[in-house]
């Protein structure tokens, strides 16, 4: 089972504000040198100096883990580098390509790499990006054209990396004839072991209606798509989809998450017509909702259940410098049976100020240590904690990332509140 949450990638993070976990030691002097660079030509493309940041990962093999999901930067590396982990494809112009994963134990974060043989590396339009994940598979697009071609949905290539038996295998997906677009909030996948087949859906609005919606449909088996609309109830308060969740099934049920306010969930093994919807529980602390949800805000499905965790971070005034700096935080879960009745139950709440390291060198490997300082509320309450992640095999575990400074994009830690 692969997480798919955080991210690492350094001074990639500038166009993304989920990016940048460097958690994954370096490539070090002694390691094979990446793959042609490009030299003047990336030197005078910030775009392309960006995309060629070697991927943070060490000489050998990946290590064993022992954990059935991981921490997946959704943003890839092109690097040559292999391992036994790489599938291999063709493009839709011909071309082959491999992908390669590089699993690490969380918290710390796995990263993706792309490779494509005899493709100089110029020739990626945008980073490689994975979609979405559910059990085994993996959905990537890959965009290979010239920069500013990658917004087109044509220009951009999709591939599904399988995690098999007898070893991993990489597909290209058939895109859809009416609307080849798959966005990467609006995309879930549902998998069907029983059956050796997958479904990829896509959820779109029927505009000007609100409450009409087209559920383009893939299958893996006859490699078509459809098309089916959909409806929603007029009481329902949903803008935009944050995340995607699947819970499975004979229902074969999946979701579209707003953070902000609620779930629209389609039984896509069924042949009806009406989207059901959940409503997100209130804050368990007043405050204005906007701005990124995933920031504050995580939801996953842990066997048949919904969990909810919501955070709220505080701020104060620093009178030395006249800016605000953070203050703490505090936060809680919740959770839904959706098979009962439609209400939340609080299962945890947690401040900063509750939370210990038990673990002495844990705490030495917190940022801008003061010598002796041992406070660890302290320590913690002036990190800009941010993007919380519920463990998916690990009841009652989150992962928040932290940084020291607001602006820092190149260092920042991962902990994981128990």
């Amino acid at each position: 089972m692969i997480q798919h949450q955080f991210s690492t990638g350094g001074d990639r993070a500038r166009a993304d504000p989920f990016l940048e976990l460097p958690l994954i030691p370096p490539i070090g002097p002694d390691d094979p040198a990446p793959i042609s660079t490009g030299g003047d030509r990336a030197r005078a493309d910030p775009f392309l100096e960006l995309l060629l940041i070697p991927p943070p990962i060490g000489s050998g093999d990946p290590a064993p883990i022992s954990t059935d999901s991981i921490l997946l930067d959704p943003f890839g590396f092109i690097s040559d580098r292999e391992n036994t982990t790489t599938a291999e494809a063709k493009t839709s112009g011909g071309h082959t390509i491999r992908v390669t994963f590089w699993p690490a134990q969380p918290p710390r974060v796995s990263v993706c790499t792309v490779y494509c043989p005899g493709l100089p590396n110029y020739s990626f339009g945008d980073f490689p990006r994975i979609i979405t994940t559910e059990a085994d598979l993996v959905m990537l697009r890959v965009a290979i054209c010239r920069r500013g071609n990658h917004l087109y949905p044509r220009s951009n290539d999709y591939f599904m990396y399988k995690v098999g038996n007898k070893g991993p295998s990489l597909d290209l997906i058939a895109s859809d004839p009416d609307d080849p677009k798959l966005a990467d909030n609006e995309t879930v996948l549902l998998r069907c072991r029983s059956r050796n087949i997958y479904f990829i859906a896509r959820l779109s609005n029927r505009a000007p209606s609100l409450h009409e919606f087209d559920i383009h449909l893939y299958n893996s088996k006859t490699r078509t798509w459809t098309t089916k609309l959909m409806y929603s109830s007029k009481e329902f308060k949903f803008v935009y989809p944050s995340k995607v969740i699947t819970f499975g099934g004979p229902l074969g049920s999946v979701g579209w998450v707003d953070l902000w306010r609620g779930i629209l969930i389609c039984d896509l093994l069924q042949d009806g017509r009406h989207l059901r919807y959940i409503p997100l529980p209130l804050p368990s602390v007043p405050k204005v909702l906007k701005g990124p949800p995933s920031r504050v805000r995580d939801i996953v499905v842990i066997q048949g259940k919904i969990k909810f965790f919501d955070m709220t971070t505080y701020m104060k005034l620093d009178p030395k410098t006249g800016y605000y700096v953070p203050n703490g935080w505090e936060a809680a879960t919740c959770e839904l049976d959706p098979s009962k009745k439609h209400q939340w139950k609080d299962t945890c709440a947690i401040k900063i100020s509750e939370v210990t390291v038990s673990d002495p060198t844990h705490l030495k490997m917190l940022p801008n240590l003061k010598e002796g300082e041992e406070d660890t509320e302290a320590i913690l309450k002036r990190l800009y904690a941010r993007c919380p992640s519920l463990s998916l095999h690990h009841d009652g575990v989150v992962y928040i990332a932290n940084k020291l400074e607001h602006q820092d994009d190149k260092r920042q830690w991962v902990i994981a509140a128990i």
